[in-house]
């Protein structure tokens, strides 16, 4: 067999390594799109979805995610939220919060409206009332070793590993809207708020005693009138304390010591906006995000630190009004979002991998909204590309296909130049 000519060799072997190395480029490119980046995730089936209010990751894959409407449906997602199956119908029963139980692997918990808590011991697959909770509203859930509670709309409920009914745990008569368990182990702390004033003062209560008894904060944050949420962290470096994150409706605050004493984190570093959900980075106290949904406003959106919230940036949430949040349970971590589009009550789930970058908008073509006063899902992208060809070249991998085209392009023409000259191979 004869050899290829050097001057044809080297012809061919430029555009060769051309598209090797667009193709070598654009596959890695591609792997690494979703880093930084807004990705769309799939629609809820059946009937219009309602807004998400609870997202639950689990903390052992975070490929597994929990999604709960204030339809009443709990969907559930193993493929990161490219696909979701419904687990759960309760019509009027809205989920106000889902929640891994830490202490027990594979139990799921949520808070319902209306009918207490539900339970499911296989991540969420199938799920049955617990007893004990039956009409009560809980839009919160702590945990701590030995015992669970949940922020209910008649005060405080507790079970124990010895008693697994629920019952009254201080508090009565108060519509609570969120708790936290500063420690986890005796002497078991807890803090507890309501989003409707019942004095001047903040409405806050601590209690030292696992439940037993409560009483007012001692210095409640001053200038709010609501508490939204309450979330702990974890254990702060040398303390048996977590930090808890206070949001309100016009700051975010942070408690070191159990919740006695409470510092803003919103002046000059965030809007004035009601933050609603926050998630910390697993092992790291001073790692968190802080949505808002942004009530009446346009001011919402999602913050990340890294300094214990010294300072804040933006994530550039694809929407501002964020509903839900949750945050994967690794050192770079996923987060899956729920938006709701306030113009039109159009629902949209996202999910982004925090590796420290700039934050990436989604493309044109971000994939379905769902919307929650309609029937089926309708996409809300705006110009979509019209077919498949064009889709392929909007996506990230289009630069590199233009790039393996110009090669062989190049190839197929050196080619017939060659052959004209009359050479023989």
């Amino acid at each position: 067999m004869s050899r290829l000519p050097k001057r044809l060799a080297a012809l061919i072997g430029a555009p060769v390594v051309l598209v090797a190395f667009a193709l070598g480029t654009g596959l890695d490119a591609h792997a690494a799109t979703n880093d930084n980046t807004w990705v769309a995730l799939g629609s809820l089936s059946g009937a219009a979805a309602g807004p998400v209010l609870a997202l639950a990751v689990d903390p052992s894959d975070g490929r597994q995610v929990l999604a709960g409407t204030t339809q009443g449906d709990i969907y559930r997602s193993v493929d990161s939220g490219q696909t979701w199956t419904r687990v759960r119908t309760g019509p009027g029963q809205g989920v106000n919060t889902i929640v891994y139980d830490p202490f027990r692997p594979g139990w799921v918990l949520a808070g319902l409206a209306g009918a207490g808590v539900a339970e499911s011991s296989d991540l969420g697959q199938t799920w049955t009332a617990d007893p004990g909770s039956a009409g009560r509203t809980v839009r919160a859930l702590a945990f701590a070793r030995g015992a669970t509670y949940a922020a209910s709309d008649d005060g405080v409920l507790v079970r124990t590993t010895a008693d697994p009914t629920w019952s009254q745990s201080g508090l009565s008569g108060v519509d609570l809207s969120a708790l936290a368990a500063a420690t986890m182990n005796p002497p078991i702390r807890l803090v507890a708020g309501a989003d409707q004033a019942i004095s001047p003062r903040l409405p806050l209560s601590t209690s030292a005693d696992g439940g037993a008894t409560w009483a007012p904060a001692n210095n409640p944050p001053a200038g709010s009138s609501q508490v939204a949420f309450l979330s702990a962290g974890p254990l702060l470096p040398g303390k048996d304390a977590r930090p808890v994150l206070l949001g309100t409706n016009d700051q975010l605050f942070e408690s070191t010591d159990n919740g006695v004493s409470w510092q803003s984190l919103s002046q000059d570093r965030l809007p004035t906006t009601d933050f609603t959900s926050a998630g910390f980075v697993a092992q790291h106290s001073n790692r968190f995000y802080v949505a808002s949904d942004g009530g009446v406003s346009n001011a919402g959106g999602l913050w990340s630190t890294s300094d214990s919230g010294a300072h804040f940036a933006s994530l550039d949430a694809p929407v501002s009004a964020v509903t839900a949040l949750a945050v994967s349970n690794d050192q770079q971590p996923t987060l899956y979002v729920a938006t709701l589009r306030p113009t039109d009550q159009l629902l949209q789930l996202w999910s982004y991998h925090d590796t420290g970058g700039a934050p990436h908008a989604p493309a044109l073509n971000a994939g379905p909204i769902i919307p929650t006063n309609a029937s089926g899902p309708r996409r809300g992208a705006s110009n979509p590309p019209r077919t498949a060809l064009g889709a392929l070249f909007a996506g990230p991998e289009g630069p590199f296909i233009l790039i393996t085209a110009a090669a062989i392009l190049a190839l197929i023409g050196g080619l017939i130049a060659y052959l004209r000259r009359g050479r023989r191979f």
